[in-house]
């Protein structure tokens, strides 16, 4: 799952980082964007992307809107 202030509810989005991508759907609207941070991916879906290194932290992920 992903949050973002930018994004209705249940918009499906799909991440892409390096060679890695996935699909998710916001499910939340957080309260990141004061950090600016235009999502709030789940530990799950970082850990995916990142092959499990958790300790990068934040990481730019490339978003693809896939239904709005």
């Amino acid at each position: 799952f992903a949050c973002s202030s930018r994004f209705s509810l249940g918009t499906r989005i799909k991440f892409i980082y390096g060679d890695k991508e996935k699909e998710s759907t916001c499910n939340d609207r957080g309260e990141f964007k004061r950090l600016g941070r235009d999502f709030d991916l789940s530990k799950r879906l970082f850990s995916y992307l990142t092959e499990g290194q958790l300790s990068k932290g934040v990481i730019k992920v490339q978003a693809v809107v896939l239904d709005y």
